[in-house]
């Protein structure tokens, strides 16, 4: 499978019981689309978990921005996808590798890939910086993904 970036992708099961963490979202038995995010120079992919529940992240952007500035939320975004408000939530994603992607979401057996140039740059530029914060030490990583991109970095060495 060629993984096109900003597609909406199903993560095998497999994934998350190897590389659990308490506070990764459920994967619902491969049926949770996720947003493909960034892909980065070791080949690690960076996949970001949509949400329909709009409004529940919605006040939490407020609360955020209200707090550090208007625009200043790199937890979590809000974008058209397919037609539908969706909320991406940044602070949930985490390191993946090819293996470990079951296949594309697809609309009407068409792989769905993002086409908003707007949203695609404001999304991975909001997953470069709460990355960079991450490895900087200044935000705390809850989920783990460091050690677990760099067990995937492992893994893709051998």
């Amino acid at each position: 499978m060629e993984l096109k970036e900003c597609g909406l992708y199903i993560i095998k099961d497999v994934y998350f019981v190897l590389y659990n963490s308490p506070t990764f979202l459920l994967n619902k038995n491969e049926s949770r689309p996720h947003f493909y995010a960034v892909k980065d120079k070791d080949g690690i992919i960076w996949m970001v978990p949509m949400s329909s529940k709009v409004d529940k992240y919605r006040a939490r952007i407020e609360k955020e921005e209200a707090k550090r500035g208007l625009g200043n939320c790199i937890y979590y975004h809000l974008g058209i996808i397919a037609g539908k408000e969706r909320a991406f939530n940044i602070s949930s994603m985490f390191p993946i590798t090819e293996k470990y992607i079951s296949h594309p979401y697809t609309i009407n057996g068409i792989p769905y890939i993002v086409k908003d140039e707007t949203l695609v740059r404001k999304l991975r530029s909001k997953v470069k910086r709460y990355l960079r914060l991450l490895e900087q030490h200044q935000l705390r990583d809850t989920n783990h993904v460091l050690k677990i991109r760099d067990s995937l970095i492992e893994e893709m060495n051998k």
